[in-house]
C-alpha cells in the first residue's frame, strides 16, 4: 500500500521496526569537551583582534631591544581576561550540558524484540537510544522525542494534534493524520506487533530543512494480519504510534 508517491523521492529505505545501529539520537549542544576545551577555547578567543592585538604586544615585551620599559606589562591583564572568559565560557557550557543531559534521559516507550528475537513488547528507554525504524508510542502530552511518521493515534481517524512552538514558535495545534490503512492498528496490541514484524518498508525523503513537508512511499507487507479489525474494547486512549525516520 502506497501513500504520496513523488517524484523526488530519494532511496531512503527504513525497514519498520528494525532499528538502524548505525543511528544516534544523542542531543548534545555543548561546545567543547575536556580534550578540546583549551585548543578551541584559544583558538575562538584569539580570532577577536583585541585579543589577538594584545597578544602581539605580549611576545614584544619579551624581546628587550624592543621594550623600552624592560618589563612585560601586558601579559597580566590579557592572562585575566582570558581567565575570566574562561570562567565563563565553563559555566556557560556546563549548563548546556546540565540540559543536554535533562533531555537525552527523557524516557519513551518502544515496540522491541525480547532477549530471544521471538516475541514483541513494550520497552521504555531513554530518548538518546532511540534509533531510525522503531516504533514509538507517544502518550497524551509528552514531548516528541524525535522525527516521526504518524502511524496511528487512539483519536478518530487516526487524527494527533500536536504543537510546534520548539520548533517555529507558534503554539496553536496542528492537525496531522495518519493514514487509513494505519490509522486504528493502536486499538490493538497484537496488530502493532504483527506490524512490527512484518518487515513493512518506507521510503522517504533524507533530512532537510524543510518543517512542512514530507515525501515518502510505505509498503505493508503481511497486510492481512496487519490491518484486520481491531478488538474495540481493548481500544486504548490518548496515545498515538509514531515510527522515528531522522535522528
Amino acid at each position: 500500500m502506497f501513500w504520496h508517491q513523488n517524484r523526488y523521492l530519494t532511496s531512503s529505505h527504513i525497514i519498520i521496526g528494525r532499528a538502524d545501529w548505525k543511528t544516534s539520537n544523542y542531543v548534545s549542544t555543548t561546545k567543547y569537551n575536556i580534550i578540546t576545551f583549551i585548543p578551541v577555547f584559544l583558538f575562538y578567543q584569539f580570532k577577536t583582534f583585541g585579543n589577538w592585538f594584545f597578544l602581539m604586544i605580549c611576545i614584544v615585551q619579551f624581546f628587550p631591544n624592543l621594550n623600552p620599559y624592560g618589563t612585560n606589562t601586558t601579559i597580566v591583564p590579557l592572562v585575566i581576561i582570558i581567565l575570566a572568559a574562561a570562567a565563563k565560557e565553563i559555566f556557560e557550557d556546563f549548563g548546556r550540558l546540565v540540559a543536554d543531559r535533562r533531555v537525552n534521559r527523557q524516557f519513551v516507550l518502544i515496540c522491541i524484540q525480547d532477549e530471544y528475537a521471538k516475541n514483541w513488547k513494550w520497552k521504555k528507554i531513554h530518548w538518546a537510544q532511540l534509533k531510525v525504524g522503531q516504533v514509538v508510542k507517544i502518550m497524551k502530552n509528552e514531548f516528541i522525542p524525535a522525527d516521526i511518521v504518524l502511524l496511528s493515534s487512539s483519536e478518530p481517524a487516526g487524527v494527533a494534534y500536536i504543537e510546534t512552538s520548539n520548533l517555529d514558535g507558534e503554539t496553536n495545534l496542528k492537525i496531522r493524520q495518519a493514514l487509513p490503512q494505519t490509522a486504528q492498528i493502536i486499538d490493538d496490541d497484537d496488530r502493532i506487533m504483527a506490524f512490527c514484524s512484518s518487515l513493512s518498508k518506507i521510503e522517504c525523503d533524507p533530512p532537510n530543512p524543510a518543517l512542512y513537508e514530507f515525501h515518502g512511499v510505505i509498503k505493508i507487507n503481511n497486510s492481512s494480519e496487519v490491518l484486520k479489525k481491531g478488538n474495540d474494547e481493548n481500544s486504548k486512549t490518548n496515545c498515538s504510534l509514531g515510527l522515528l525516520f531522522y535522528n
